[in-house]
């Protein structure tokens, strides 16, 4: 059983990662279109044994491969994005389905669901985002350096005093952590340009669109 998860694990990945979207997106539609508030309580259980077996697959990986791959740094990107953004994305997921039911049905839409930000307000909601992004960033990192230390000490015992450039090159040894540090920056500079775009240039209430 353990050599079959060890050899499908990223199908099991992949699998887990769409049974936990339509999950919500059933949850969520089922708590709006019938009114039923418990739900909520489904796509909290959904969430939580979806990145327990998520975390159980990177284990997995680490102990019987003994070094990091690109599947254990995957895991760490999925684990901690849910930890930091989660539940700001589960938010606007649990918004747009909301909506577009109240839509569908003919229904008022409530003010506290229909929360739009204009202005400074807007400025500083896309600067959180981007804060709770740096903090993802650096989170992972920080993890990286870690399992990087757990996997390499026994076969490379170092001085505390080298401790630091030595992860530093044990990082850059790594193809697969150097690859992903590349595309993620560049991700992570993008969304600054943009956060920050948002006090050089307020987003006007002239353009809130009107509900029909």
């Amino acid at each position: 059983m353990i050599q079959f998860i060890i050899d499908y694990r990223w199908n099991l990945l992949i699998i887990a990662e769409i049974f936990f979207w339509v999950s919500l997106f059933i949850a969520t539609t089922l708590r709006y279109w019938f009114d039923k508030p418990k739900a909520a309580l489904l796509v909290f259980i959904l969430t939580l044994v979806n990145e327990l077996w998520i975390l159980y697959l990177g284990v997995l990986d680490l102990r019987q491969t003994g070094k990091l791959s690109i599947f254990q740094i995957v895991i760490v990107i999925i684990i901690l994005y849910t930890l930091v953004l989660g539940k700001y994305d589960l938010k606007k997921v649990d918004r747009f389905i909301y909506r577009t039911i109240a839509r569908i049905k003919g229904k008022p839409i409530m003010d506290s669901q229909e929360n739009k930000r204009y202005g400074m307000a807007k400025a500083k909601e896309e600067l959180k985002v981007f804060s709770l992004h740096v903090i993802l960033f650096l989170g992972v990192h920080a993890v990286f350096y870690l399992m990087l230390y757990a996997v390499n000490q026994e076969s490379h015992p170092i001085s505390s005093a080298e401790l630091i450039p030595w992860l530093q090159e044990q990082f850059q040894n790594n193809y697969a952590l150097v690859q992903v540090n590349k595309i993620w920056l560049a991700f992570l500079l993008l969304d600054g340009i943009i956060s920050f775009s948002y006090l050089l240039f307020p987003k006007n209430e002239s353009n809130k669109p009107v509900n029909r």
